[in-house]
């Protein structure tokens, strides 16, 4: 069969998967620089960025079968877009004055967050979200996709199901939780932390500030802790295996829960750093 011809028939062959067609968009709005504004997608891409004007500025494309939506008054909008599965597709570039108070929903959709110093609450279903900015307050959630903040929000509050979490930054008073994620944390905590998974790993590589409480639970993961030498801290472990800085230890956590605890530094600061697991091991180390 000539080669020309067997290409043709190929094609042919080929399964044919239908692309939507696209509407661009280019769409805006007035909102005052501290306004409240939600947006929602159920599939396909969304990325805001802060910007120092009082509007907001929505560009990109979208499937012909999908309708955008964009309305409200100066200290208040909302926008979006409306549809079903793949007839939903959008992938849109939002701007936002900077300090506005930004809440972002995603169904299937990937969420990205660039240059916001104002309140966040962001998730998505299966898509992942990204935050880098200077916001003091985040929350933000997806059930299969990773997270990624990187900013030092004094309140912190993520959260996913399988997705990894991964932060880097310092906070004041934060909370994380995944049920199967893995979560890093490249900084530290200034006064309140709590990490929990149940079957995730966790690896801890930040400071411990004086006078601060972080607490670290995990029914099988691992627990990786870095902390910088001179660290002035209590380290309390409960765990199955344990090597702290070196010094190997079992014991079974069901039956010894108050741990073993461990003096960084002399721990006159009053800060307290507990780890606990009950079938996975606990490492610290000072690079």
């Amino acid at each position: 069969m000539p080669y020309r011809l067997f290409l043709v028939i190929a094609c042919l062959l080929a399964p044919f998967t239908a692309v939507p067609a696209q509407q661009k968009i280019d769409r805006r709005l007035q909102l005052d620089a501290t306004g409240m504004f939600k947006f929602f997608l159920s599939s396909g891409a969304v990325r805001v960025v802060g910007w120092d004007t009082d509007s907001i500025a929505v560009t990109g494309t979208i499937s012909t079968k999908s309708q955008f939506y964009l309305g409200g008054g100066r200290q208040g909008a909302k926008g979006g877009v409306e549809g079903d599965g793949v007839e939903a597709m959008a992938d849109l570039i939002v701007r936002v004055p900077r300090r506005a108070r930004l809440w972002v929903r995603g169904g299937e959709a990937d969420v990205r967050v660039e240059g916001m110093s104002g309140p966040l609450d962001c998730g998505s279903a299966s898509g992942s979200v990204r935050i880098e900015g200077s916001s003091d307050e985040v929350v933000a959630e997806t059930m299969g996709g990773d997270l990624v903040l990187v900013g030092s929000p004094n309140y912190l509050r993520l959260k996913t199901a399988t997705g990894r979490v991964d932060w880097s930054g310092t906070g004041e008073d934060g909370a994380i939780t995944t049920v199967s994620g893995r979560v890093t944390v490249h900084g530290g905590m200034t006064r309140r932390g709590r990490i929990e998974t149940v079957t995730g790993d966790v690896r801890y590589d930040g400071g411990i500030a004086a006078g601060s409480v972080l607490a670290i639970d995990t029914h099988a993961g691992n627990v990786d802790l870095r902390v910088p030498k001179g660290t002035n801290a209590a380290l309390v472990v409960t765990a199955a295996i344990s090597d702290l800085f070196g010094l190997r230890s079992m014991g079974d956590p069901a039956k010894s829960p108050s741990g073993i605890v461990q003096e960084l530094g002399g721990a006159t600061s009053g800060a307290t750093l507990t780890i606990r697991t009950f079938k996975g091991r606990v490492t610290a180390t000072s690079p």
